[in-house]
């Protein structure tokens, strides 16, 4: 594909693009708000989690149902970025949209199966039984139970995982600015280890994307949305020596102002008096050579 076919095709996806990245990221901050609402136990105990858990079931059910339509989301995204980094690139990861669409595939599904089947055992915890501790961890310990668990920590790390090498790639061929490359490796990082129940980097991290995407970008979009080539960012050693000239013109500058203005100044320096001036003041001393004969005369007399 030619690079004129490939700016094509992304202007044409890009719309749609634009509410992929926007949905995704805020889906996700939706669902984790949701799932800070209602009851929560103040101890993390297998028979309190489970009386908890049926009371807030609707909560988590409706939190996780968004969170996976977010996962998807984003998951279109990375394919769509990864797409037009595939086509700058000499050399790209073929194989990273289907570490892509597995991971988020498991992950959307593990966690609806997940929640629903943990609301279920919740239910029938309160409902039957004595409520003891082995009924509890008997419950939680069931196939599907741990199952959901594996698979869940195995989405993660797909989704983390493709977060840092979309990013990555997408940064070295130019299409994302190094600040935007380096947050959405941090985005992808926090998926599999997040420090905090609600999603801010990826919420950022989209958010942004979508700007840039739709052209939004404060300091314009990169060279390599335009050109449809690789556009390598500078390295360091490159930026540090752009800067060492930089400083070196401003110094020139200055200097050549500064003899510019030392020029003007004398250039404005007012002129000599004419001739004319020096010339006023003959008649007043033959004016008073005249007088000074007069006086002499009338002594003489």
């Amino acid at each position: 594909m030619t690079p004129e076919e490939q700016l094509a095709f992304e202007s044409r996806q890009r719309p749609r693009q634009i509410i992929f990245a926007a949905a995704g990221g805020l889906l996700l901050m939706i669902a984790s708000i949701i799932g800070l609402m209602g009851p929560h136990s103040a101890v993390s105990e297998e028979t309190l989690n489970l009386i908890t858990e049926h009371h807030r079931a609707g909560y988590d059910i409706f939190a996780t149902i968004l969170n996976s339509v977010a996962e998807i989301s984003f998951g279109v995204t990375l394919w769509y970025l990864w797409r037009c980094t595939r086509s700058r690139a000499t050399k790209s990861l073929t194989y990273l949209p289907v570490i892509t669409g597995i991971g988020v595939a498991i992950a959307a599904a593990t966690g609806v199966v997940y929640v629903l089947a943990f609301a279920h055992i919740a239910s029938e915890f309160v409902s039957t039984g004595a409520q003891t501790y082995d009924q509890a961890n008997r419950l939680e310990s069931s196939g599907v139970i741990e199952i959901c668990k594996v698979l869940g920590q195995l989405g993660a790390l797909l989704i983390a995982v493709s977060f840092v090498l979309v990013s990555l790639q997408a940064m070295r061929v130019g299409l994302l600015p190094k600040f935007m490359g380096y947050v959405g490796m941090l985005a992808g990082a926090l998926f599999l280890f997040p420090i905090t129940q609600v999603p801010v980097v990826q919420l950022f991290w989209l958010l942004a994307l979508a700007m840039l995407f739709a052209g939004r970008w404060p300091d314009g979009a990169p060279a390599a949305w335009r050109t449809g080539k690789a556009e390598a960012w500078p390295s360091s050693a490159e930026l540090r020596a752009r800067r060492m000239a930089d400083a070196e013109q401003a110094r020139d500058r200055r200097a050549a102002r500064k003899r510019g203005d030392h020029r003007k100044a004398v250039s404005d320096a007012p002129p000599p008096q004419p001739a004319a001036e020096t010339g006023s003041a003959v008649p007043a001393q033959s004016g008073a050579s005249n007088a000074n004969r007069k006086r002499k005369r009338k002594r003489r007399r």
